[in-house]
This record gives C-alpha cells, structure tokens and sequence, in this order.
C-alpha cells in the first residue's frame, strides 16, 4: 500500500498508462452503435461477453494447470523431512525467498503448504517467508506484468516483494521468539 504508490511515482514515471499497448488483451472493442434496440444491445453484451471469456479461458486456464501441476510436482520432489532440517543461513533464506516468489501456486494451496511445513519442523523464518511470499507473485505475474507493462516493473514487483518476504519471516521469528520466551516465563511462575 505504501512501497508500491511511491514506486509507481518515482521509479516508475516512463511506464505510463501513455505507452501500454494491447498484447496482453488484443481484444478491439466493438464501435458502439447509436440506434440499436435493447434485445439487439443484450444480444451485442452477450456476445462480447462470451467472446472475451473465451479468451481469458484460452489464455489463462492452460497456464493455471501447469501452475497447479508444476507446485503438486515440486511439493512432491522435495522432501518435508528435508526443508525442515535445513539449517538458517542467508543462502537458505534466499532460496526459501525465491522458491516461494515464482512457484506458481493456486488459491490456498499456500496455507496448506506452510501448514504441512510447520508441522514437519521448519523453522519459523522460513514459514513466514512462505506464507507472505507463496501466491502473491509468481513466474506466471510475471511473465504477465513482463508482457503488458515492462521487464523493469517485473523485476523490481519481484525483489521487492522478496525483500518484504524476508522481512516477514524476521518478524515472524521475532514474534515467536517473544511469545515462546513469555510462555517460559508463565511457566516458571507456576512451578
């Protein structure tokens, strides 16, 4: 909410509504009729209507079942046990961080992942990397900001989203960190 709008203003001046082009929706809008009837006015919505689902479903749909199948694939090949052991290094982070910004996954297969991660062990960093990074960008954003807006915007929505990534997971270590340290506490009140 913040990072963005500024980035928008100062980094981002040249990539303006001014310079898009078409290639992520070529779609032409139908000319707009002045003495048409409101069944041939419904009958022109549903068609344009029906047309341009198409294209979104032909476009899209392709893309988000490779998405799915490429995340079911690489939850599949990389061990729980695995990722669980991996010792906190700024070589792990990292790859945890790019891991979790491209791999394409659907809707809530996030949650379950960390979920699935958290209870193998992981440490608290690396879930809080993956929840913050896991769905909100992936190579597929990408490819699409890449396309419709520019390669600069893409490769600046990916570092900095890996960086609030990274930062996510400090917090989240932090905050466990905290609460474990005043759950000892209250307990050595009691004993």
């Amino acid at each position: 909410l913040i990072v963005i709008p500024l980035l928008s203003r100062t980094v981002f001046k040249n990539e303006s509504a001014d310079t898009y082009d078409d290639t992520s929706c070529p779609v032409p809008p139908p000319p707009i009729p002045t003495d048409e009837s409101w069944l041939e006015a419904a009958r022109g919505t549903a068609q344009q209507y029906a047309k341009n689902l198409w294209y979104i479903i032909k476009t899209t749909l392709p893309l988000m079942v490779l998405a799915g199948v490429l995340a079911a694939l690489v939850v599949r090949i990389v061990p729980l046990e695995q990722v669980a052991q991996m010792e906190v290094s700024f070589l792990s982070i990292l790859a945890v961080t790019l891991f979790g910004i491209f791999l394409p996954l659907p809707i809530a297969l996030d949650l379950v992942m960390a979920a699935a991660l958290l209870a193998a062990g992981t440490p608290i960093i690396y879930i809080g990397i993956l929840l913050f990074t896991l769905g909100i960008y992936s190579v597929y954003s990408f490819s699409i900001v890449w396309t419709s807006i520019s390669g600069r915007v893409a490769v600046t929505l990916a570092v900095v989203l890996m960086a609030l990534g990274v930062g996510a997971g400090y917090a989240a270590e932090s905050y466990h960190q905290w609460d474990m340290n005043r759950m000892l506490e209250a307990l050595d009140e009691f004993s």
